[in-house]
């Protein structure tokens, strides 16, 4: 359903394929044919690892912080609390959190 890759000189984040939930990390939920750059990520980099789950993506930097965006309805992109809730009201997380 989507794709990520990381430059190889700037440790920048490029997505393309189905936008849904905001998995691609656009801030929207545009389809993309093409490798386009996560401009929400621009202030973080470099990032060093990237995956991506069946409606959401998660990225690394080299610091160690972990961005993720997409679908998040069991928590899978920020987490839960103690209850096992998600810790944002919406279930989509259309731009890196």
């Amino acid at each position: 359903n989507h794709s990520a890759a990381i430059s190889s000189q700037e440790g920048s984040l490029y997505t393309w394929g189905w936008g849904k939930h905001g998995r691609l990390g656009h801030g929207n939920e545009t389809l993309y044919n093409q490798p386009t750059y996560v401009e929400a990520l621009s202030d973080f980099l470099p990032v060093a690892i990237v995956a991506c789950g069946s409606a959401h993506t998660l990225a690394a930097t080299e610091d160690g912080s972990v961005y993720g965006f997409g679908w998040n309805a069991h928590g899978q992109v920020i987490g839960t609390n103690k209850d096992g809730e998600g810790i944002i009201s919406s279930d989509d997380c259309l731009s890196p959190v």
